[in-house]
Order: C-alpha cells, then sequence, then structure tokens
C-alpha cells in the first residue's frame, strides 16, 4: 500500500533478491546481497529523485526544488510528539541552511477541533513558519492543509528525510517512519516507538533525551530546548551528507554513505510491516492452521 511505485518496479527488477516481496516482504531484508552492486545503488538513488520530483510537482507554487534537502514532520499534532521542536531554533535553523545549501521542511498534520493542545500547536508552527519568511531564499518551511492519505503517500516516498521527535517514552509505535523506510527515506529520531527495536541499523540518526529504564517522565516538561539543540547537530550532519551525494558526479554517486543508509532503511522494513506481525503472533499465540481456497468452494 505505500510502497511507491518507482520502488515496487525496482524491486520486481530483481526477482531473484526479491522473491515474492509483495506477499511476503520480509524477502525485502535481501537488499543486503545487492549492497556492493553499482548498478542497483544508481537505480536506487534514480527511484527516490523521481518520487522527489512527484512531491515537488505538487508544492512547485511553493517554490519547493528537487535538488534542496527536504524533510517533513506529518501526523496528528499531540503536544507530546512536540510538532515545533525542529523550529525552537530558528537563528541556528537559518544559519545551517544557509551555510550547507538551503534545506525545506515541510509540515502536516491535523487536530480535533476541541483538541485545544493539537491546535495550538498548528498555530505555534503557523507563527513561526510566518517569521521564516525573509529567509526563504535558503530556508522554506511549508504547513500542508488537508493532510491525507494521498498526501502523505507523496511525503512518505518523496522527502529525504523523515523527522520523528516524540518526547520518550510517550510514543507507542509510530507508523508513518515505517512507511518512509519501505521507499529508502532515511529518519532522524528520538529513541522511541519503533525507532527503539531499529536504531542500531543504521537508518539516519537518533537524537535527544534517553530516558533511564523504567523513567515514565512527565509529559508537562517536553525537553525543547536541549532535544532542539540536538537534534540540530544530527540535522546538519545529514543535510552535510545529503548534499555530497546530490552534489556528486554520477559515476561517483552509487559510493555515498547515503545509499548505504538507504539500503539500510530497506532493509529493516522487511522487519517492520503488518504480515510479519501478523505472522509472529500467529506462531506465539493463536497458531492457526492455513486457510486453503478449496475451503471456501
Amino acid at each position: 500500500t505505500w510502497i511507491s511505485r518507482p520502488f515496487e518496479q525496482l524491486f520486481n527488477a530483481y526477482p531473484s533478491v526479491f522473491e515474492n516481496w509483495k506477499d511476503s516482504p520480509d524477502s525485502l531484508q535481501h537488499v543486503a546481497r545487492l549492497r556492493g552492486d553499482r548498478a542497483f545503488r544508481d537505480k536506487l538513488w534514480s527511484a527516490h529523485k523521481h518520487n522527489k520530483s512527484q512531491l515537488v510537482e505538487l508544492l512547485r507554487p511553493w517554490g519547493v526544488r528537487d535538488d534542496v534537502f527536504t524533510i517533513a514532520w506529518a501526523r496528528r499534532a499531540a503536544p507530546y510528539k512536540r510538532p515545533s521542536l525542529i523550529l525552537q531554533g530558528t537563528d541556528r535553523l537559518v544559519e545551517l541552511a544557509k551555510k550547507h545549501g538551503g534545506a525545506q521542511i515541510l509540515f502536516a498534520g491535523k487536530a480535533h477541533p476541541n483538541d485545544f493542545a493539537g491546535t495550538s500547536n498548528i498555530r505555534e508552527i503557523l507563527r513561526i513558519i510566518d517569521s521564516l519568511e525573509e529567509h526563504r531564499h535558503y530556508l522554506k518551511a511549508i504547513f500542508l492543509e488537508n493532510y491525507d492519505t494521498s498526501v502523505a503517500k507523496l511525503l512518505i516516498s518523496g522527502v529525504d528525510v523523515w523527522l520523528n521527535n516524540p518526547l520518550p517514552p510517550f510514543e507507542a509505535s509510530g507508523t508513518s517512519g515505517m512507511k518512509a523506510v519501505l521507499n529508502g527515506v532515511l529518519q532522524l529520531s528520538t529513541m522511541d516507538g519503533w525507532v527503539v527495536e531499529a536504531a542500531d541499523n543504521e537508518i539516519g540518526e537518533i537524537f535527544g533525551h534517553r530516558p533511564a529504564q523504567g523513567e515514565i517522565g512527565r509529559e508537562v516538561d517536553l525537553k525543547l530546548r536541549e532535544d532542539s539543540s540536538s537534534l540540530y547537530d544530527k540535522l546538519e550532519l545529514m543535510v552535510q551528507d545529503y548534499y555530497q551525494v546530490e552534489h556528486s558526479p554520477a559515476e561517483d554517486r552509487h559510493a555515498s554513505k547515503w545509499i548505504d543508509r538507504m539500503i539500510h532503511c530497506i532493509e529493516v522494513a522487511s522487519y517492520f510491516n503488518t504480515s510479519r506481525m501478523v505472522a509472529q503472533y500467529n506462531r506465539s499465540i493463536w497458531r492457526m492452521a492455513p486457510i486453503r481456497h478449496e475451503d471456501f468452494s
């Protein structure tokens, strides 16, 4: 459902590696065999650029470009998810974007009209975006209205980095990042939700507060100042790595660390999917026999 058409075509082009991957997503783990395959690495980057161009086409009226580092935060605007964390230190953000070649930040999400904390988060983002208008030549921040699954599909496949910054340990899962790694999109995340199980797999950068074992914490203490500083440190590393591959000659691009991480993302996606989850539940709990087609005849 969430794999983009260019990535579907890419996986289909290697049937001996990704055997029956649509019915058995665990076969995506075999992408590791192609880590040293230059042709595959070139095709992987091309598939990502195609996805990005589709997203840019939607956002072209706002001056969004496909050769500029692009990061997205898109989900329910709950306080513990800290929607405005990346905007807490705009001076540092502007400096970072100006120094390294520009940045584009996309926001999307909704809050129930009676969720006053959530709607307040959205208003704060809009206010800060307005304050950045004078820097629009090298830093664009955009809030996308009417967020739905069609927009989500473009975002989770078309951005360069997926931002996930809940306050640990309040996030139960965080499925948007799982959808993004299916499309080779790198993660910039706190150590929370699904990322706790995937953090050691080179899927991006981890930042921010890490609670002690058993620590619950308080949602009123969102640690915005501390974690935004840590976020910018990791974001700067990712921006530098992105422009290294973006500006590399085509014959050198295949050797990029960025593409290594894209491959790691796809490998991780082989585990974080509903097919694996249901099969594991069945083995451990339900123990149901497979259903045969003739049982319904």
